[in-house]
């Protein structure tokens, strides 16, 4: 049994090293398009304030994360970070008060460097729909038109000219079913040393007794 469980933590260390490893090549954009076609082109469009910045995928669910992808590749889950929105207004795709949109970690990797408290226009994309459970469905980047409120004036002159979505709570996010995966996880993996460690103390006992 303990070297099964040698095995397993062997295994995760290098689901670890291929998760977390990223290309080294620089983000390459074509200029934003003009509002009006921005518009037509996102999927989501919402102006809002950021509340909160967190990680996607948390470093310690990686592994789990690598070998998810590995054997079930229909489901990527999601990377980066994780950027929660107090919606102000919203013309497309978002309907709920509050949404998260996730980015890549750097503007080498094209990913947005949000601000917490700062207002933003965001146009955003789909991102992939099984990543609901996270509680996040969207995504942008700075190859799109998001930018601060501040310096999207000419946005606002033609998204103001859009009807606005009726907006409603927010359902409560699924990032608990990876917290209650890992907490499952780790208590097979605690029984699975309690049970290696058991016939060894087992045999000491015996030992001592004989003599």
């Amino acid at each position: 049994m303990a070297r099964w469980i040698r095995s397993l933590l062997a295994v995760l260390v290098v689901f670890t090293m291929h998760a977390q490893a990223r290309p080294a090549w620089a983000c390459s954009c074509v200029p934003p398009s003009p509002p009006v076609q921005a518009f037509a082109q996102a999927a989501a469009v919402f102006a809002g304030r950021v509340t909160g910045i967190g990680d996607a995928l948390w470093p310690v669910l990686a592994p789990l994360a690598y070998a998810w992808r590995t054997l079930v590749p229909a489901y990527t889950p999601p990377s980066g970070r994780l950027v929660s929105f107090a919606v102000g207004t919203s013309w497309r795709g978002v309907d709920t008060t509050t949404v998260q949109v996730t980015t890549e970690y750097s503007s080498a990797d094209c990913g947005y460097d949000f601000r917490v408290g700062g207002d933003y226009v965001v146009y955003a994309y789909a991102g992939d729909p099984a990543r609901a459970v996270t509680g996040e469905g969207w995504s942008t980047n700075i190859c799109l038109r998001t930018a601060p409120v501040a310096a999207a004036s000419a946005d606002l002159v033609y998204l103001n000219q859009q009807p606005a979505l009726a907006l409603s709570p927010a359902p409560a996010s699924g990032t608990w079913v990876w917290v209650l995966g890992l907490a499952l996880i780790g208590l097979a993996g605690a029984g699975a040393l309690g049970l290696a460690r058991r016939p060894r103390a087992a045999r000491a006992t015996h030992e001592d007794t004989r003599l």
